[in-house]
């Protein structure tokens, strides 16, 4: 769920869809703002995809769907004026032995 100040408290002004998220990471690109959103596990499978959101001016819209295994973090940084964005996958449905995975901003 997403909230903004009104001056004297926060008020909700949009939910964002996810399944059994484990984090959500906000970065600005070129005064662009998204939310990264890390989808652990639906109840069957920990292999879902995890999505990012970009805003549209009124509200975060789906921007792109990234396959994931049990992601649990996010983290953006920017390395010689070039952004990244780290999936940190926790687990597939055997197995705790997964990679994790880095994105370039394209």
């Amino acid at each position: 769920e997403v909230f903004k100040w009104d001056g004297t408290k926060f008020e909700s002004v949009q939910l964002i869809p996810t399944t059994g998220a484990f984090d959500l990471e906000h970065f600005v690109i070129d005064n662009t703002h998204f939310l990264a959103v890390a989808n652990y596990e639906n109840g069957s499978t920990f292999s879902l995809d995890s999505e990012v959101f970009r805003w549209d001016g009124t509200k975060f819209a789906s921007f792109q769907l990234i396959p994931a295994h049990g992601a649990r973090d996010w983290e953006y940084f920017v390395v010689g004026g070039t952004s990244y964005l780290a999936a940190v996958n926790y687990r597939n449905d055997s197995t705790r032995s997964v990679n994790s995975e880095v994105f370039k901003w394209d």
